[in-house]
């Protein structure tokens, strides 16, 4: 499992990887290897589209077998609801596990403050 924020590392990562998949000689390693593959590649995808539809929130991404997993903390629910949608309509994921915390408002940013002149 890998564990990337910046989807530069994801983007990165990914060709490794399928830089050495051409010196596997075994079915089974080759086939552990796609399974690995398109797990970052899910990443990757997600990142991205993370950054271009939500900016960088600095969201965890990983993904086993095609399950995915969110966590970190955002502002919203709406934020935590559209990360979700992001992330199920990715092409390739069977699941998400939305672990995302709404981070709570602090009592002085409540408070609205008449001012002073």
């Amino acid at each position: 499992m890998f564990r990337h924020t910046n989807p530069w590392q994801n983007f990165l990562a990914v060709f490794a990887l399928s830089d050495l998949r051409s010196d596997y000689v075994s079915s089974s390693i080759d086939e552990l290897d796609h399974e690995v593959v398109n797990d970052e590649v899910l990443i990757a995808t997600i990142s991205a589209r993370f950054h271009d539809k939500l900016g960088s929130l600095g969201i965890e991404i990983t993904s086993s077998q095609s399950l995915v997993h969110l966590c970190g903390c955002v502002d919203t629910r709406q934020i935590k609801a559209r990360a979700e949608r992001i992330a199920r309509d990715t092409s390739g994921v069977r699941s998400v596990r939305n672990r995302l915390v709404v981070r709570v408002a602090k009592a002085e940013q409540l408070t609205c403050m008449p001012k002073e002149s």
